[in-house]
């Protein structure tokens, strides 16, 4: 006799009519569980997009994925999870950007929009380390709320800076803390062309 889930094939070896699998969540969940964390993903075509979804580990969805269509294939042979960085990511093959779209031996892949869902041809390009860096949002560190300033306590002052092939360059200090993120707006347009990137939300936090 088969368990008496009607989507499992399995043979019923314990009690009330269920497989081991479904008898040992039945007694640890009180209920079948719909997925798991070995469900495989489940997949929706729309137009040229591929879409994933990911589940966490009590079966809520944890996220959705990007890819173009062509890649369908490639893609739903594996299973994917969202890493603790935020990447879609497979055990057996790696990060599904690097997967999809490889770099030459000393370049990285962005993702234009800084979306590291969206996988989309179209949002990964080749991009020096530096490059990679400047597309990058805010970091956790800092205490300005906007990337590229920080309060000078010294100085009692916003000091402005970014950052090119590995070297910090100074763009000034200000009283005013919209001054100083007005300025660096403009300058690292300069200094950066299409790369340059900055908060699409200030968020200031009130210095010392």
């Amino acid at each position: 006799m088969k368990c008496k889930v009607p989507s499992c094939s399995k043979e019923k070896r314990y009690l009330n009519g269920y497989c081991q699998k479904h008898y040992d969540q039945v007694k640890r969940h009180g209920k079948v569980l719909k997925r798991t964390i070995y469900t495989p993903n489940k997949f929706e075509i729309i137009k040229d997009i591929c879409i994933i979804y990911h589940y966490d580990k009590n079966c809520k969805l944890k996220g959705k994925s990007y890819v173009d269509k062509k890649f369908y294939i490639k893609v739903m042979k594996y299973k994917w999870c969202i890493d603790s960085l935020g990447y879609v990511n497979n055990s057996k093959v790696g990060r599904m950007h690097k997967f999809l779209f490889s770099s030459p031996i000393g370049e990285e892949i962005d993702h234009k929009n800084r979306n590291k869902l969206d996988n989309r041809l179209l949002n990964l390009r080749i991009v020096s380390r530096g490059q990679n860096t400047i597309n990058r949002g805010n970091i956790s560190s800092n205490t300005s709320g906007f990337k590229g300033v920080s309060w000078n306590k010294r100085e009692r002052k916003w000091k402005v800076y970014t950052t090119k092939n590995n070297k910090q360059i100074s763009l000034g200090c200000f009283d005013d803390y919209m001054e100083a993120v007005n300025h660096y707006k403009k300058e690292i347009v300069k200094i950066h062309g299409k790369y340059a990137k900055f908060n699409l939300k200030i968020r200031r936090i009130k210095c010392d």
